[in-house]
């Protein structure tokens, strides 16, 4: 069993995993931003959570996130656009070598 101390990090890191799990079923399901919005709960609420455990880790763990953030939705974004143009392309023919 966990002690009281090594809670908040174990939940903050728990959290953190949900988050990610919650970002890459963002890429699959039509959900109109609400996975997005569980992300974003799920990824604060483990900051929250961290920075409880230890405040100088905490601030980093936040700080580190701040720097990711822009990077994250940008990615998932471009991986969306190429799978769907690859699929459209091997639908309509382009790209196909005919004989």
């Amino acid at each position: 069993m966990a002690d009281a101390d090594s809670t908040y990090l174990l939940l903050g890191l728990g959290l953190l995993g949900l988050g990610l799990v919650f970002l890459v079923l963002e890429l699959f399901i039509p959900s109109g931003g609400l996975l997005t919005l569980l992300v974003i709960a799920c990824v604060a609420a483990s900051g929250v959570s961290i920075f409880l455990w230890d405040s100088t880790v905490g601030l980093a763990y936040v700080l580190l996130l701040i720097a990711i953030a822009p990077f994250s939705r940008s990615r998932s974004e471009v991986v969306v656009h190429i799978s769907i143009r690859k699929t459209c392309n091997a639908r309509s023919g382009i790209g196909r070598l005919r004989v």
